[in-house]
Formats: C-alpha cells, structure tokens, sequence
C-alpha cells in the first residue's frame, strides 16, 4: 500500500480531520490522528520490516496491562 493510500485509509477508517507524522521512529512512520477520541497513533510498518509481526503479538501479549495502549487493528 502507497504511502499516501496508507494515509487515506487511516483518515476514512477512524474519521480523523488530520495527521500528523511523528518524529523519533525507527522503522516505523508514526502518525498522531487528530479529531478522533480518543487521540490515536497509528503506526505503518516499513516493507522491510520483517519483524512487524513480533511487535504485534508482543503488543498484544501485554495489551491487558498498563504497560501499552489498546490495540485496534
């Protein structure tokens, strides 16, 4: 998916009025979603991150503590 579909998708998906990158990633592209509630950040993973599904099931792992924040997709 092109970047800018990526960025598309996220605005109809969740009715965000705008996005804003973060800086500080490493392998990702950070966008904080303004206009939802509550605020969300979304993260697209690189093509070449290979290890995206790790991070997933990791964050999943620990998605019932306080140690992340909710996961949606």
């Amino acid at each position: 998916m092109s970047e800018q579909r990526a960025k598309q998708y996220l605005i109809d998906t969740y009715h965000a009025s705008r996005l804003e990158q973060l800086t500080g990633g490493y392998t990702n592209q950070t966008y904080l979603l303004h206009g939802t509630a509550p605020l969300l950040v979304a993260k697209i993973a690189s093509p070449f991150h290979t290890d995206m599904t790790v991070e997933a099931r990791s964050l999943r792992l620990l998605e019932d503590t306080a140690l992340t924040p909710a996961l949606y997709e």
